[in-house]
């Protein structure tokens, strides 16, 4: 080997030693681009909902959300109409957390909780029993509502945000959120008026009446009491940018 052909070796071997190319930039290279942002629709137990997520680091998520949904019912009981009504509505935000190198994740979070149970009952069976006297049928309200901020604790499988180039995800979680006590309240309108609408009885007038109304609003407090979690079931279809 000439002495030109020797330096023109070493000299190779001298730049390959000291400034090496990087593995991370091949790496880069190789890598999917990171995802920025996911959008989601799906159907849960908290009503219809959409979602976006945005990356936090390689294996979590931080995610918003709103889900909506509303439902009347009516039905008829010894002579008393209910008209009652269902409505969901609450914003959330979670942390999605991939402890595994696949999909499963848990996801702790807070939701701002406007769910609320509203009825309106009217009671004509005073009116039939005695047709002529009593005029108007015994109306009244009811709502009953929860903690404003509920605490969440989610867990499931699927990703807004797949890391491996996929684009399209099927999400499903299940877990609940702590909205504490229900709070029940019931108002009563003007109870009944005899024929002519002459000295209608109102129910502060009575105290009968108040006793009754009182002990009726105590009972369905206790009943609904226990109720201080509320069970989140979801899946969905998801997207990402």
């Amino acid at each position: 080997m000439s002495r030109s052909c020797a330096l023109a070796v070493v000299s190779a071997l001298l730049s390959a030693l000291c400034f090496p190319v990087p593995a991370s930039a091949q790496q880069e290279n190789d890598r999917p681009k990171f995802p920025h942002v996911g959008i989601g629709f799906k159907m849960s137990t908290l009503g219809v909902g959409i979602e976006l997520a945005t990356p936090l680091t390689q294996r979590s998520n931080l995610r918003f959300g709103f889900n909506n949904f509303a439902y009347d019912h009516n039905l008829e009981d010894d002579g008393s109409l209910y008209k009652a009504q269902l409505d969901l509505f609450s914003v959330q935000a979670n942390y999605d957390w991939y402890p595994f190198r696949n999909n499963f994740h848990l996801s702790p979070g807070l939701a701002y909780n406007g769910n609320r149970i509203k009825a309106n009952t009217s009671d004509t069976a005073a009116s039939q029993a005695e047709p002529g006297v009593f005029t108007n049928p015994i109306t009244g309200s009811a709502r009953i509502e929860f903690s404003k901020f509920a605490p969440m604790l989610l867990m499931g499988w699927g990703n807004l945000l797949p890391r491996r180039g996929k684009r399209f995800s099927m999400p499903f979680e299940f877990g609940a959120a702590y909205h504490g006590e229900p709070k029940a309240t019931l108002h009563m309108n003007p109870i009944v008026c005899p024929g002519g609408d002459i000295m209608c009885l109102y129910a502060s007038a009575d105290p009968s009446i108040q006793s009754g109304f009182q002990s009726e609003q105590t009972q369905i407090r206790k009943e609904i009491s226990p109720y201080k979690f509320y069970p989140v079931i979801s899946i969905g279809f998801g997207y990402r940018f």
